[in-house]
């Protein structure tokens, strides 16, 4: 019998994208939201393939583990078959919830949070560029939620056929909260505004409507989706408190076979599982020393720095991956307007773009304020949008006298898809 959960769950559009590329799932006991990327004509597509496939494969199975398989295959599948998905991809963060545990399964930069005795704590690593860096000492953790590049995955469905999930399974108490949300909110609001709001409103559908409220009014810079999840007051078994043990687990996750989809483990509360059905990704770089004492600090600091390097490398590389996969824009290939797979400019040393197509038509055949704009890249949001753009661009040329508008850098006549239209902010 399936527990009488307290529920909420808002989802927003904000007020600078035009379309809302999240999803949500509240379906008791499953509870997930999905954040999805590649532009207004594949991220919703990605994110509602998530949540649909995860939510079917848990009525087949008991692994959550196999439901965000299922899912991850099933977006990469439809990429594969339509070239205007090319490159989409989500974010997922779900939970399976008892009366007295849950299961998290986690990929991406989506997150959970539990809320217990006036304690926020945060139950999902994000699996981004910033987190890395964070982790390796070069961000303070208090700016990568405003970091300029953080929303870099580096991991999310959709874009290989295997994905690695991280998957959370914790002793619940009575009277906990958790919310679910995408990078909307926290990449909005901090913490501390997040803990007050789930600590002031006693309705967990308040509490999901007001965060969302707090993160539009702070700027709405991106879709924001969040889900609340009061757990009942009726216990299975009585448990320690998962925080500390989630502390000590979350930094070195421990690659486990999932036994069942509510288990425990057998010292406590809290075990942290990495399912993939692939090679697992390396683990981020921890330095330890195992050299006599005569010299180990010289040779722990060049081979950390060697492996440093080594990971600031891949790392990078799999950010031009995924951005090449996911983004598109107009910029000058030699003289000619040309269309590009990617985002202009490098990282770690790795172009994030490739030439799709470069045309006929001369840049400097332009009017100034769009041989400028070329040079910066005009962001499309997928192909068939660069496509139109440079249609636009070939009507300047053909009329020369640009709409006032325009000239002042607004949009172009293609109503919001032309060179003039406003850029989004990345998924």
């Amino acid at each position: 019998m399936t527990p009488e959960f307290r529920w909420g769950a808002c989802s927003e559009v904000g007020l600078v994208r035009q379309v809302n590329e999240d999803s949500k799932l509240a379906a008791p006991p499953l509870f997930a939201v999905a954040d999805g990327m590649g532009g207004h004509a594949s991220g919703d597509v990605a994110s509602a393939i998530a949540i649909e496939v995860f939510e079917a494969a848990l009525k087949q199975s008991d692994s959550i583990s196999d439901a965000v398989h299922n899912a991850n295959k099933a977006i990469f599948q439809r990429a594969a078959k339509d070239p205007d998905l090319t490159g989409m991809g989500t974010t997922l963060t779900a939970m399976w919830a008892d009366e007295g545990s849950a299961q998290i399964a986690h990929v991406g930069d989506s997150r959970a949070y539990l809320l217990r005795d006036g304690q926020l704590t945060r139950l999902t690593t994000d699996h981004t560029v910033v987190n890395r860096l964070v982790q390796q000492g070069r961000i303070m953790p208090e700016d990568a939620d405003r970091h300029p590049q953080r929303s870099y995955l580096e991991r999310a469905l959709g874009v290989d056929p295997e994905v690695e999930v991280d998957v959370h399974v914790l002793d619940m108490s009575p009277g906990d909260r958790v919310l679910l949300c995408s990078d909307g909110l926290f990449g909005m609001i901090d913490d501390d505004l997040i803990q007050n709001v789930l600590e002031q409103e006693s309705s967990p559908q308040r509490a999901a409507e007001r965060l969302c409220e707090e993160a539009v009014h702070a700027g709405g810079n991106d879709n924001v989706t969040t889900v609340v999840v009061d757990f009942p007051a009726v216990r299975k078994s009585s448990a320690t408190d998962p925080t500390a043990s989630y502390a000590a687990a979350a930094p070195t996750p421990t690659r486990l076979t999932q036994t069942g989809p509510l288990g425990t483990s057998e010292s406590g509360t809290v075990r942290t599982l990495s399912h993939s059905r692939s090679s697992p990704a390396p683990s981020p770089i921890r330095s330890s020393s195992t050299s006599s004492p005569q010299r180990p600090r010289r040779k722990g600091r060049v081979l950390v720095w060697v492996l440093g390097l080594i990971a600031l490398l891949v790392t990078g590389a799999f950010v031009a991956r995924m951005s090449i996969g996911g983004s598109w824009y107009v910029g000058d290939d030699g003289g000619r307007v040309a269309v590009f797979n990617g985002m202009p400019g490098s990282l770690a040393g790795v172009e994030l773009a490739k030439l799709e197509n470069r045309t006929d038509l001369r840049s400097e055949s332009l009017p100034e304020l769009y041989q400028g704009r070329l040079k910066e890249g005009i962001k499309a949001n997928s192909r068939r949008d660069a496509r139109a753009i440079v249609a636009d661009l070939e009507k300047l040329v053909a009329s020369p006298s640009p709409s006032p508008d325009a000239a002042q850098g607004g949009e172009s006549p293609a109503a919001g898809q032309g060179p003039g239209a406003p850029e989004d902010p990345p998924a």
